[in-house]
């Protein structure tokens, strides 16, 4: 969710790997909103060290919520 427009995106993505998550990020969500300071992730999801990952490919701070 964008934490100034309150948008919320949804992308079907078709694997989990760390290549495919950038891809989409960089096209759904960087693109189109800008750059972000901070990727919040959830503890609970399968692919935290997928997107952990992928900020670490795009050089972007993260921090994961705990539940």
């Amino acid at each position: 969710m964008c934490e100034m427009s309150q948008f919320v995106v949804v992308v079907p993505v078709p694997d989990e790997s760390s290549a495919t998550l950038v891809g989409y990020f960089m096209q759904h969500i960087l693109m189109k909103f800008g750059l972000c300071h901070l990727v919040v992730l959830d503890d609970g999801t399968p692919f935290k060290g997928d997107f952990i990952t992928m900020c670490q490919a795009l050089n972007l701070s993260y921090d994961i919520f705990a539940q």
